[in-house]
């Protein structure tokens, strides 16, 4: 008895998410009840010129797509072709539908940071294996390695440790943060900045935190300036924020540095807690970094605050705040010239 051929039939969704910057859509599958061997083609569509498809059915871009540079026919990110399977004398069709997600991306910036670890904190704990991270590359940049999640709004981007690339200065305990604001796309930039501002919830607090330190910008768009690139061009509004993240950067360098002797300090307690101190402090509406009375509040609120949360460590011995903050506001007026 002969068997009449039987159809080939796909046996996957039609609906596809990749995220940006990546080639690979996906490996086509289907089901022949017969065995026999498929083969596999682009049919057609509004997108169809923009893939490559390998005779065993691997779909990919011709081009890595751009989130933010969508090339799609009618630029929404979501791409649209029909391809085809065969077993050399029936056939089957699938129309696919493929969205292309933002893998985030930005720059971490005291200084450009290099080897910075930078994760997105979904669950604010530290690094999980599941969260989208990145290494900084030599100039501060990085792309996350995977999509932005859509329950991401309001979570923390967390910047730790790195090389300064300008002074070539490692600091291993220096997080920075920004909070991830709905809607995003583009680029993200994590300062020291940005770090004090993630600590305060109102936007009209952070405006007043930023007039307290001399900034004159409003708080929107912050996140997705880069400082540093526009300082090196000599935008006057660039330079006064740039002066401000060296400020707190050194300020939190130089907690660090009053802990380095201490085992078992939290670089993410440390900053939280420097955030309070700072935000503390200057929300009051008196004082600012070129002051050494207000550094040494600032510190000794934070090394106390820590101290509370962790009794093993031991107390300054007296006067080393008072010598600390009056070294770290002359630097700060250096910069301020």
């Amino acid at each position: 008895m002969v068997i009449a051929n039987r159809q080939p039939y796909f046996s996957q969704s039609d609906q596809i998410q990749i995220p940006e910057q990546v080639r690979a859509v996906t490996q086509l599958s289907a089901l022949d009840l017969d065995g026999d061997q498929l083969s596999y083609s682009i049919l057609g569509g509004p997108d169809a010129q923009l893939f490559d498809l390998s005779p065993d059915g691997t779909l990919l871009f011709s081009q890595a797509p751009d989130f933010e540079l969508p090339s799609d026919s009618d630029a929404d990110n979501s791409y649209q072709l029909s391809v085809g399977v065969s077993d050399g004398m029936a056939t089957d069709s699938m129309a696919l539908s493929i969205e292309v997600r933002d893998r985030f991306e930005g720059r971490v910036v005291d200084d450009p940071v290099a080897g910075a670890a930078v994760f997105v904190d979904l669950n604010n704990n530290h690094q999980d294996d599941n969260e989208p991270s990145a290494v900084s590359d030599s100039q501060g940049y990085f792309v996350l390695n995977s999509a932005m999640p859509d329950n991401a709004a309001g979570s923390m981007l967390v910047s730790k440790g790195g090389i300064n690339t300008h002074s070539n200065f490692p600091v291993p305990n220096l997080v920075l943060m920004a909070e991830v604001p709905s809607g995003t796309g583009g680029a993200l930039v994590v300062t020291p900045l940005s770090t004090v501002l993630a600590g305060v919830q109102s936007n009209t607090e952070r405006q007043q935190l930023l007039q307290q330190l001399g900034i004159d910008q409003p708080v929107s768009g912050l996140l997705s300036t880069d400082p540093w690139k526009a300082a090196i061009e000599v935008q006057p509004a660039a330079l006064a924020i740039q002066l401000t993240n060296e400020q707190l950067a050194l300020l939190a360098i130089t907690l660090d540095c009053l802990l380095s002797l201490e085992a078992g300090v939290d670089a993410m307690a440390l900053t939280v807690q420097l955030n309070q101190s700072l935000v503390s402090r200057l929300l009051n509406g008196d004082g600012s970094l070129l002051e050494a009375e207000t550094l040494q509040d600032i510190l000794h609120q934070s090394y106390s605050g820590l101290v509370n949360q962790q009794p093993s460590i031991e107390l300054l011995a007296p006067g080393v705040l008072e010598v600390v903050s009056g070294a770290l506001a002359r630097i700060n007026s250096v910069f301020a010239k």
